[in-house]
């Protein structure tokens, strides 16, 4: 159905087979497993997020210490943008977000991306 998307693997000539709801893409976890889970969908069909009302896909990421930057922030919050990276508050820790594609542009580097986008703690995503 809408909003579903089923992937399917081969493995020793046994059929596997599963269904990921957009649902799961928007429950706040800890930063481990929001980590796995772009490990995971990475390169197909990926994990997303959206930036101002565009989809915005997270190629690579690091889980990082919660630090006193993130403490009265909420999940899905940027909290600190620096020059390569940008910071995300989690249901636990952070996640240093390093590698993204916004929606009608081509997969870059934070750092890249950051030269022509102006992004600043306190952003929403999702």
């Amino acid at each position: 159905g809408a909003g579903t998307c089923t992937i399917t693997a081969t493995l020793y000539k046994k059929t596997y087979q599963c269904t990921i709801t957009s649902k799961e893409a928007y429950v706040t976890k800890d930063a481990k497993a929001i980590f796995n889970l772009i490990r995971g969908l990475n390169p197909w069909p990926s994990a997303f997020t959206s930036l101002n009302g565009k989809m915005l896909k997270i190629w690579n990421a690091e889980v990082v210490g919660s630090d006193d930057l993130s403490s009265s922030s909420v999940p899905g919050e940027v909290v600190a943008v620096y020059k390569d990276r940008f910071l995300v508050k989690t249901g636990k820790e952070c996640l240093s977000v390093e590698e993204i594609q916004l929606e009608g542009k081509k997969r870059m580097a934070v750092k890249d991306f950051l030269l022509g986008y102006k992004l600043e703690a306190g952003t929403k995503l999702g």
